[in-house]
């Protein structure tokens, strides 16, 4: 459903002003490092003697239920520009937020337009442990480029043990820079065009389920330990839509009871997910390509439908039909998390071509699978597209499908990121590209986005093409 252009204005500026806010707080955190790891040793505050004491977190463990096997090593590689100047004639301009703020953060260089900041930070997705793929925190890699000048490389905003990694919410990597003459900053504070890169290797993995073991795991006495729970924040295009209402969960609850019933939990939480992904398979229609694709052919980002406009037409793309399925498995109280990767299938060649190509990008759900009486933890991988490509009637719940747990093509898709904007007060423009910025003191009204994904094997490295003449997107 089609949102109104004032509303949309509102919650925009909005959203504007939290950025600034958030761009500030880091430029004072950027100016006081040292102050920030001291912090970061200090022991927690005390209880109150009248409060309780908050429980012990759940120390949890990899479980025996999804199975991994045929590794492969990956290194996927992201690449952000954003430029002042228009990627090619008749390029679609993208711009916000809207209206008078337009502008009021552009300068004239030469006879080019170009953007002024005191404090830029440029954020983006690095996955946490997947179902099918683990990354390699330690060998992570990036840069940020202002007018073709290395300025910044990355900050992890999220960091855990090998054990918290299974669980672990959103991280994202934070690029900084600010106007001035030292090392890393910008002088006068101008630049025409900003470029980021990060490359996170990782193992990527084949999965194969144990269904007749997994549907033995029933609900949790106690509830779910936090770190699961907290995939239940709402999300954009999951739980609302890009003008931060919320979609309708009427539409939504009616879905899950039609599948099963009055009580989700009557149903231990396997059977559960079969049976809500059937609903998807039968109520929904693959449809459309959800690329945004500017008229120089690089992929400025992506366009979804939403979920309310998913189930009033019985239609969707891929990514929509993911992000139906992660909120009706929520909706139910099953913890469940998007996941968007990139085929990485064959690295000799470029991907996710400027006309089409072999190669594209994925989504799919991953529903959390918690053993209490052991402990575990599986993420347990449900592509309801490629369910759904194999038929528009599902498979009898009581037999094992194809890419319900087991997924032999995961080991050569690469997980980038779970949301498709990130979750803080960042901006991207016009259409949601993963990436966000905070700029100081106000973001630029208009620039122009370009992405590019590649994945190499690990042990061969191809040369850094950082321009968009040689970039693979």
């Amino acid at each position: 459903m089609h949102r109104s252009a004032s509303l949309m204005t509102s919650v925009l500026t909005t959203v504007l002003a939290l950025s600034v806010a958030a761009g500030q707080a880091w430029a004072q955190a950027g100016n006081s490092k040292s102050k920030d790891k001291d912090a970061g040793n200090q022991p927690a505050a005390k209880q109150p003697a009248n409060q309780p004491a908050k429980p012990a977190a759940v120390e949890l463990t990899l479980g025996p239920y999804v199975a991994r096997e045929l590794p492969k090593d990956w290194t996927l590689r992201s690449r952000i520009r954003i430029t002042s100047n228009p990627p090619g004639q008749g390029a679609q301009i993208l711009s916000l937020p809207p209206g008078q703020l337009r502008d009021e953060n552009a300068v004239q260089l030469g006879q080019q337009s170009g953007f002024t900041f005191q404090t830029m930070t440029v954020v983006f997705p690095v996955m946490p442990e997947t179902a099918g793929a683990a990354p390699n925190d330690d060998a992570i890699e990036g840069w940020m480029k202002v007018d073709d000048v290395e300025v910044a490389t990355p900050r992890m905003s999220r960091r855990g043990s090998a054990k918290e990694s299974i669980a672990s919410g959103v991280r994202l990597a934070q690029f900084t820079t600010r106007t001035g003459s030292g090392s890393g900053e910008v002088k006068n504070g101008t630049a025409r065009e900003v470029e980021m890169q990060i490359e996170v290797p990782m193992v990527c993995y084949r999965t194969k389920f144990d269904e007749r073991g997994a549907a033995n795991v029933d609900w949790p006495k106690e509830d779910f330990p936090s770190s699961i729970k907290a995939v239940f924040q709402p999300q954009l295009y999951v739980e609302t839509g890009p003008d931060a209402q919320p979609y309708d969960q009427n539409q939504i609850k009616a879905l899950v009871k039609r599948a099963v019933g009055e009580d989700p939990r009557k149903h231990k939480p396997v059977m559960l997910a079969k049976l809500l992904a059937a609903e998807v398979v039968r109520s929904i229609q693959p449809s459309g390509d959800s690329k945004a694709v500017l008229r120089t052919g690089e992929l400025q980002g992506f366009i979804l439908n939403g979920i309310d406009n998913t189930i009033a037409t019985g239609k969707g793309t891929e990514f929509d039909m993911a992000c139906l399925l992660t909120a009706m498995y929520r909706s139910a109280g099953l913890p469940a998390r998007l996941i968007i990767g990139v085929e990485a299938e064959d690295v000799d060649r470029k991907f996710l071509e400027k006309k089409g190509g072999k190669g594209k990008m994925r989504a799919w759900t991953e529903f959390a699978l918690y053993d209490e009486a052991a402990s575990t933890l599986n993420w347990v991988p449900v592509d309801i597209a490629k369910i759904r490509k194999q038929s528009s009637r599902p498979q009898p719940v009581d037999r094992a499908w194809k890419y319900f747990g087991s997924h032999d093509e995961l080991n050569v898709i690469t997980p980038l990121a779970m949301h498709f904007h990130p979750p803080t007060t960042v901006i991207a423009y016009s259409v949601p590209g993963l990436w966000g910025w905070a700029v100081t003191p106000t973001p630029p009204g208009t620039a122009y986005q370009a992405l590019y994904f590649d994945a190499y094997r690990s042990a061969r490295r191809p040369a850094d093409n950082n321009k968009s003449g040689g970039g693979r997107n």
